[in-house]
């Protein structure tokens, strides 16, 4: 035999070990995982075929009247869900984003109920019932509160009291300055409604009217000063 084929038959040699022992790789880590799927339970076509999810999950994105990124409910209050029974509730989190995960396949598609809890506000649509497919769901949420609003005007005889500071003692950062006509507007948060609220008048820095009132939505309240001695509210 001439070299020429020695040569040619010594490379399919070579040739044919070296893609035998990668055959033999691949056979023992095949074995491998038939094994651990055994133990694990599962079947050993599980490790190469594409499963559909067995649950949905639903998110939710809470928001104000404004736009959807009002997020006046970031990490406040909390949204509950009924499943033919099964309630289910979960917090807002930041940016109004609640997350309910393991619901049953058989909702896909399906109508359901949200509702909200959270002091002094409400759905925009509380009836309304909502279609699970996967896709976010946008909740539009407004105030529900009766006397979250204060406002009219301060005068002393016949004449209007301008840049007097007006604030609702115990609730942090309610404050307006009169302007020219003696028009304040007073907005309380809606988790810190209250039936009465003690209304602070100060002029020049001095208290000159202090007094507890119950607003009524959409009636202005009129104060009327006098001697410091002879404070009160009309």
């Amino acid at each position: 035999m001439s070299l020429e084929k020695k040569s040619f038959f010594t490379r399919i040699k070579y040739t044919f070990i070296r893609n035998w022992r990668r055959i033999s790789i691949v056979a023992v880590l095949l074995g491998i995982f038939a094994s651990i799927a055994s133990i694990s339970g599962y079947d050993f076509k599980d490790f190469f075929e594409e499963h559909e999810s067995t649950s949905l999950q639903l998110t939710v994105y809470v928001h104000g009247t404004i736009s959807k990124q009002d997020y006046i409910l970031e990490n406040t209050g909390e949204l509950l869900v009924d499943f033919e029974g099964d309630r289910r509730s979960a917090k807002i989190g930041e940016k109004g984003r609640t997350v309910f995960s393991e619901i049953p396949l058989k909702y896909r598609n399906q109508p359901v109920p949200i509702h909200l809890k959270a002091k002094g506000y409400q759905l925009e649509l509380p009836n309304k019932m909502h279609i699970l497919n996967e896709k976010p769901i946008y909740l539009g949420v407004k105030s529900s509160c009766f006397s979250c609003r204060i406002y009219g005007v301060i005068e002393k005889g016949s004449k209007h009291v301008s840049n007097a500071i007006v604030t609702v003692d115990y609730i942090k950062g309610v404050v307006d300055t009169t302007d020219n006509y003696g028009f304040f507007d007073l907005l309380i948060p809606p988790d810190q409604e209250q039936k009465q609220y003690i209304i602070t008048v100060l002029k020049n820095g001095e208290i000159v009217y202090q007094e507890e009132t119950t607003p009524a939505p959409g009636v202005p309240t009129k104060i009327t000063l006098f001697k410091k001695t002879e404070l009160k509210s009309k």
